[in-house]
C-alpha cells in the first residue's frame, strides 16, 4: 500500500492558505515560528528536485504531495533530505528553546482544531516530552491527517498554514 505524503519542510507543516480556527496572538510567538518556515521558493525547488530524482512530486497549495510506496519510504526520506540540504537549509540544526516553545504552542492549537473538526489526534504531550522527542519521534498533529484530507483540514483549521 502506498502512503501519500503532503508536507512542508522546516517545521514540517502543510502550508495551506485557508480560513477559521485562527490562533490567539498570545498563544505562541509567530515571529519565532516564522524562522522555522520553509519559504515558497525553497518548496518549489524541493518539489523540482524530487521530480528530477524520479518522484511524482507536486506542489499543491504550498505543500509537496508525493505518493510513496511503503517499500520506498526510506529512499524517499533520504532523497527529500538531500533536496532540502540543496536549498542551504540544515535539517539537523538544533532548535532554540524559544523555537521549541513556539512550535509547541502552534502544535497544541492545531491539535485542538483538528480534534474539534473530527480528526483523531493523540493526546498532547507535556512541553518537556515534546522537546525531548522532537528530533527522533516528533508529535506533529497534522501528520495524523491522511494526505488526501490535508486540504479539508486546512479549510477547517487554517492554523495549519502557519508556520
Amino acid at each position: 500500500m502506498a502512503r501519500r505524503f503532503g508536507f512542508s519542510l522546516g517545521l514540517v507543516a502543510g502550508a495551506l492558505v485557508l480560513s477559521s480556527c485562527a490562533p490567539s496572538p498570545s498563544s505562541y510567538d509567530r515571529q519565532v515560528l516564522d524562522e522555522l518556515r520553509t519559504d515558497a521558493e525553497d518548496m518549489a525547488f524541493i518539489a523540482t528536485c524530487l521530480s528530477d530524482l524520479g518522484w511524482d512530486a507536486r506542489l499543491v497549495n504550498g505543500a509537496i504531495e508525493v505518493e510513496v510506496p511503503d517499500e520506498q519510504a526510506q529512499q524517499y526520506e533520504s532523497d527529500s533530505l538531500d533536496c532540502l540540504r540543496e536549498t542551504g537549509i540544515d535539517p539537523d540544526a538544533p532548535l532554540t528553546e524559544k523555537q521549541y516553545r513556539a512550535a509547541y504552542g502552534w502544535s497544541k492549537e492545531l491539535a485542538e482544531c483538528l480534534e474539534g473538526a473530527g480528526w483523531p489526534v493523540p493526546p498532547t504531550p507535556s512541553f518537556e516530552v515534546f522537546r525531548d522527542t522532537y528530533d527522533e519521534d516528533p508529535w506533529l498533529p497534522w501528520s495524523f491527517v491522511e494526505g488526501k484530507d490535508l486540504g479539508r483540514a486546512g479549510e477547517l483549521c487554517p492554523i495549519l498554514n502557519q508556520p
